[in-house]
């Protein structure tokens, strides 16, 4: 069922989010990892030479970084710092969506990739409510990981949105990589599933230097680097 020879990888469409298996087809459950519910279509999955390591650093470089934190001007509670990676989690319809706009637009210029509704009449009609009309504030939906990368070496976002993370296939470690090595915020929408937990592998809330969960128009925060988690705020 999963792919082993050149000729099955190529025909292979669905990955394991936990822990990168190939398949041909969608599964309910994974044969290597022993999970369930967790495969997911691989079209932008990224290879490791996109994604290069960092150059190293003496310890000079590094404590001169600028590593502060910074507030949020849409949510000023919040605390967030450059390179990182922040898991927004909830169920449909909850408001996750929102924040993350809301978030992309303090922290322009920004790029979104609304790759679960698309260039839908839904998320045309949120932008009008929201009066978001910048012209800073870029949405595309990138076929592969190489495109999704060029497009942010070219616009140089201070913010990259992925909405939602199940749908890219892209690894909590790629996402990470991505933030750290770009020094832009990462916003990742995560779903639930039935039970109401963060579908997918649990790496991500592990890695994600926040994480908040988004639950009838209000915010928590649940983890953070940088402040403690005990906020509490509403979207709008």
């Amino acid at each position: 069922m999963y792919a082993e020879s050149p000729d099955q990888l190529a025909q292979s469409d669905y990955v394991c989010s936990a822990c990168a298996t190939i398949y041909r087809r969608q599964t309910e459950f994974c044969v290597r990892c022993f999970r369930s519910g967790i495969i997911v279509p691989r079209f932008i999955r990224p290879a490791d030479e996109i994604l290069p390591s960092q150059p190293g650093k003496t310890a000079n470089e590094l404590a001169a970084a600028n590593t502060r934190s910074f507030q949020l001007k849409a949510y000023p509670e919040l605390r967030l710092g450059p390179g990182s990676l922040l898991c927004i989690h909830g169920g449909p319809g909850q408001g996750k969506t929102t924040w993350s706009l809301k978030a992309a637009e303090a922290m322009r210029p920004a790029l979104v990739c609304p790759l679960e509704e698309g260039f839908s009449p839904v998320l045309t009609e949120r932008l009008q409510r929201l009066e978001l009309r910048h012209a800073d504030m870029h949405f595309e939906i990138p076929s592969s990981v190489t495109e999704l990368v060029a497009r942010c070496d070219k616009l140089n976002p201070r913010c990259l949105v992925i909405d939602s993370v199940q749908m890219s296939s892209l690894l909590p470690e790629d996402l990470l990589k991505l933030a750290r090595s770009r020094k832009f915020v990462l916003i990742a929408l995560s779903q639930h599933t039935k039970a109401g937990e963060c579908a997918g592998s649990h790496q991500l809330q592990h890695l994600a230097d926040v994480v908040v969960r988004v639950e009838a128009m209000k915010w928590h925060l649940e983890k953070s680097r940088y402040q403690a988690a005990t906020l509490v705020g509403d979207v709008l």
